[in-house]
């Protein structure tokens, strides 16, 4: 279930930003917030997809994170955008948004063409080798 009415999009990110981006996602006391635009719900935390936390080391594709790199990043306007408070206005990101969808209608779609959706089973956090 998502009730999120925020729209898809991608930017390119420095692995500095996107491992200050993930470390903000993954902070309980930012995801206890409860921001004016949820309506009294907390933030939550990320969930990731292609990147993993390993001794406290955010990898991606399994590689550690290069800060100088630049990594092609999806997500939606309210991370990307300085209102959902976990990018700054300073990046400047310059992130493409798909106006058309809704993020639970892209999500939607994707399971619908690749029913039944296996997802790996074990426990949060834990990467191939156990975590």
């Amino acid at each position: 279930m998502c009730a999120s009415p925020a729209n898809p999009g991608v930017a390119a990110l420095s692995g500095a930003q996107l491992g200050e981006l993930v470390r903000r996602g993954l902070d309980p006391a930012f995801a206890a917030e409860r921001p004016r635009q949820l309506r009294g719900q907390p933030r939550g935390l990320f969930h990731l997809s292609g990147a993993s936390l390993r001794d406290g080391r955010l990898l991606v594709g399994g590689q550690p994170l290069d800060p100088a790199r630049e990594y092609r990043v999806a997500a939606t306007d309210w991370e990307f955008e300085h209102y959902g408070g976990y990018t700054p206005r300073e990046w400047g990101l310059r992130a493409e948004f798909d106006m058309r969808v809704i993020v639970r209608e892209a999500i939607e779609a994707y399971l619908a063409a690749h029913h039944p959706a296996r997802v790996p089973l074990g426990r949060l956090g834990a990467g191939p080798a156990g975590g």
